[in-house]
């Protein structure tokens, strides 16, 4: 268990120079306009507000167990398999507010499952209670939910995310046939050429709640999503290498972004084509440079992004 305590001061420096502003009569309109003496200055003005003194405090730990090792040839050994991974609680205490001192409680924490599932969650919570307007709605007031309800905390949202990884590489199909050894072409050999595939499955499902006289009343806002990340990577020759990667997502039931990169070793030079042809951020990229740091501004390249078409 790892505990943390830290204190973080803010002073309201905005408050000394909010009357530092020269009035002028503009002629042309006969209109007194006001304005700032650090406007249109590198250094801007100090942040207007009240100041702030935080008391943050939060706690971290792994949660553990052993058992015995199957593996082990006495009966006698164990080992450790991690059920929670890096769980933080986490809140702050402001000394200087009249009321509604404490921040809200974040709690987050992860996990793995076979070496192959990342699960992730956080959510928020609120100690203090719910009280209606004129108009119906919520806000919050000085009163404790421990006092009032009988409990810590009100949670107000949920975020989950499930992530399932799988790779590929030479060495899952590290046999080959006689016949294939025949189609050696030089002396590079196109069956033992570094290769990886990635995938990556994300499912993630955010929840915040909705409360009537502190009571959940239902979801006010629910959303999933689900994407699938692909990357690789490809010596196509000694010189030549590919990578890629992209995402899809199930939702739109399309390719939202793909990257493309190939590179050609010249020797003391070096050659590289980038393309993204699909999202927002379209652009491609042609570059032909010394590989030496020192000449590193020795260059040609050809480009041209989505900021073109504007």
């Amino acid at each position: 268990m790892t505990p943390n305590l830290s204190f973080n001061y803010k002073p309201d420096l905005g408050e000394d120079y909010k009357n530092r502003n020269t009035e002028f009569v503009n002629d042309l309109r006969g209109e007194e306009i006001s304005y700032n003496i650090f406007e249109d200055e590198i250094m801007k003005a100090p942040t207007y507000g009240e100041g702030s003194g935080n008391i943050t405090f939060s706690i971290k730990n792994n949660l553990e167990m052993k058992v015995k090792d199957e593996n082990d040839t006495t009966g006698t050994g164990t080992k450790k398999i991690v059920l929670i991974d890096n769980f933080r609680i986490s809140s702050a205490y402001d000394v200087f507010k009249d009321s509604l001192n404490f921040s809200k409680i974040s709690l987050a924490g992860n996990t793995k499952l076979f070496k192959k599932i990342d699960i992730s969650y956080s959510s928020s919570f609120d100690p203090y209670i719910l009280e209606k307007d004129s108009l119906g709605r919520n806000y919050r007031t000085n009163k404790f939910e421990l006092s009032e309800n009988n409990r810590i905390a009100r949670i107000e949202n949920t975020n989950w995310t499930f992530k399932i990884n799988y790779n590929l590489t030479p060495d899952m199909f590290n046999e080959k046939n006689t016949e294939d050894k025949e189609r050696l072409i030089g002396e590079y050999d196109y069956f033992k050429m570094p290769w990886s595939l990635n995938f990556s499955y994300i499912f993630r499902n955010n929840k915040t709640y909705d409360y009537t006289n502190n009571l959940i009343y239902g979801e006010k806002e629910s959303n999933s999503t689900q994407s699938l990340n692909f990357s690789g990577d490809l010596n196509l020759t000694e010189k030549w290498s590919l990578n890629f990667n992209g995402d899809y997502d199930f939702e739109l039931n399309e390719i939202t972004t793909i990257k493309l990169n190939i590179k050609r070793d010249l020797h003391c030079w070096e050659m590289s084509f980038f393309w993204s042809p699909l999202g927002a951020w379209k652009r491609y990229e042609f570059k032909i440079n010394v590989k030496s740091g020192v000449l590193q501004d020795l260059k040609k390249e050809m480009r041209r992004n989505w900021k073109d078409d504007f």
